[in-house]
């Protein structure tokens, strides 16, 4: 009987470490699209910002 309570506390550790472990890979793997996504942002504002700053030196340089 004792090894029996030992059992079903030992699955109900291991389920919630299970559960723990899985909203962990969940976290990570949202962190990472989004940290990704941001990054293309990113190069994305700093392309067209050399972009704008190429077409004001054109404007200039055509007055």
């Amino acid at each position: 009987m004792h090894k029996s309570c030992n059992s079903a506390a030992e699955e109900k550790f291991r389920r919630g470490i299970h559960e723990l472990l899985e909203e962990s890979l969940e976290f990570w793997m949202k962190f990472s699209t989004s940290f990704t996504e941001i990054q293309k942002y990113v190069t994305t504002a700093k392309d067209l910002l050399i972009y704008v700053s190429k077409l004001q030196e054109n404007w200039k340089l055509s007055i």
